[in-house]
């Protein structure tokens, strides 16, 4: 049961509620009222023969399995921590540049100081010279 939710709840066809309803009713245009019952019930079953093939069960199980490869590998890696441990790190070195640039403010409220002055990060680089003179 929960593999066909899984099939019917996957975008596949990207058809929503308003297109089913639409596609309903040109089925029971094109069909009529009493040949419409027979049509959805052998369409039921194909659907059903459909959900409980194997081929689409390993299709299912595929497409997770392909999902999870990404967070797997880095779990299997080790680089889950890592991104954690740089994560904290930078997030700890911004608190300290906010601290140290609040710092310097409350030192010398009227001096305007530049960035390079009140963070501990480095100043951005000059932009290259792009002439043509080699000096």
């Amino acid at each position: 049961m929960e593999l066909i939710q899984k099939i019917i709840t996957m975008k596949i066809f990207n058809v929503g509620p308003l297109e089913v309803l639409l596609i309903a009713l040109l089925a029971l245009i094109v069909f009529g009222p009493k040949r419409l019952v027979q049509v959805m019930r052998d369409f039921g079953k194909w659907l059903r023969s459909i959900a409980k093939s194997p081929i689409v069960r390993d299709f299912v199980r595929t497409t997770e399995d392909l999902r999870n490869l990404p967070n797997e590998l880095l779990r299997e890696s080790g680089l889950d921590q890592d991104i954690k441990e740089v994560s904290r790190a930078a997030k700890e070195a911004m608190r300290i540049d906010e601290m140290n640039t609040e710092r310097a403010k409350q030192d010398a409220p009227d001096k305007v100081l530049p960035d390079s002055e009140t963070s501990i990060f480095p100043p951005d680089l000059p932009a290259e010279n792009n002439s043509d003179d080699p000096a």
